[in-house]
């Protein structure tokens, strides 16, 4: 069921969007500033205090109409607060709260989508742990062991499979759009989402994460994407690398996998024998080049590794560095 019509916004439509009043009021003022945490392309991130509850710490992510103007004759796909407004919309919604994997999607702040000024604001909830690329790259190897990647991953494939469920496609699935909250994983940063049941034409993505049909300027399935994505996300938490680092090694790597799946990558790399079978199928579900091949979110979600991934942890040895 899709709460709301994702399509109807088109991702070059920001300039747009500090045009409808009955979407934005000026509560900035209920907000102070205690720190600035990261600068984005098009604005900021900061942490504040709410001053309307409780002074309650929440993030507030800003996005300048000025910076997104300047570039809009650009063919390039830009953020779009619009897209991330409806998910917005779409989360308030009471019957979502109780979904099946709404608690690994952020929390968005009532009254969380305004502007002031020649900005416009998003407020989210504060997740102390900060973004999985940073916890993983702090590891030695800079991955985790299999238990522990599983354990995250199993919550990424119920959030991812919450959205699709609720017509959202999220299009930019990466560690850095995953943040860490009390030991649960939550997918934030929806500018670039879109109507998850209708096919899309946008290049949107980290080259890293980018599913091979969206790299090759095909229409494509934006769900199936997603669980490329979500794929190479697995990939380098067990294996502290991508599938491929640039665009010179993508058409060797990529030729490997589709005739002989990623376990032949993981035994080039020296790596097969420290990852499960289960884990390297699940893999394999989900880094095929054909996209009518991959699972959808809801069957990785219920995939064996996954599902054992539930079941009381002993935790495996992190690969050697």
């Amino acid at each position: 069921m899709i709460h709301a019509p994702l399509a109807v916004v088109a991702p070059t439509s920001a300039p747009s969007v500090v045009s409808d009043p009955q979407v934005f009021s000026d509560v900035l003022a209920r907000y102070t500033l205690v720190k600035k945490l990261s600068s984005t392309l098009y604005g900021e991130t900061a942490l504040y205090r709410d001053e309307a509850l409780g002074k309650k710490l929440v993030v507030l992510k800003r996005v300048s109409i000025p910076l997104l103007q300047q570039e809009s004759q650009s063919p390039a796909v830009k953020e779009n607060p619009l897209c991330e407004r409806i998910v917005v919309q779409m989360l308030e919604d009471p019957l979502t709260a109780r979904a099946p994997g709404r608690e690994h999607v952020v929390e968005y702040v009532r009254e969380g989508f305004f502007s002031s000024g020649d900005s416009v604001f998003i407020a989210m909830e504060f997740c102390a742990g900060g973004d999985l690329y940073d916890y993983v790259t702090s590891k030695p190897g800079r991955r985790v062991g299999e238990s522990e990647a599983l354990t995250l991953f199993a919550q990424l494939a119920k959030g991812l499979s919450f959205l699709h469920a609720h017509g959202v496609a999220h299009r930019d699935l990466s560690l850095e759009n995953v943040l860490l909250k009390d030991g649960q994983v939550k997918i934030c940063d929806f500018g670039l989402s879109a109507d998850a049941n209708k096919l899309s034409s946008d290049v949107v993505g980290k080259y890293y994460y980018m599913a091979p049909e969206i790299a090759q300027g095909a229409v494509y399935d934006p769900k199936k994407a997603d669980v490329w994505s979500l794929g190479v996300l697995l990939f380098i938490l067990l294996t502290g690398s991508p599938l491929f680092a640039d665009e010179q090694r993508c058409a060797p790597t990529l030729r490997v996998l589709n005739k002989y799946g990623v376990a032949k990558i993981l035994e080039l790399w020296g790596l097969k024998k420290l990852i499960s079978r289960p884990t390297i199928n699940l893999l394999a579900c989900m880094l095929q080049v054909q996209p009518q091949h991959r699972l959808s979110a809801e069957q990785v979600a219920h995939h064996p590794a996954v599902r054992r991934s539930n079941m009381p942890r002993r935790e495996m040895a992190a690969p050697p560095a």
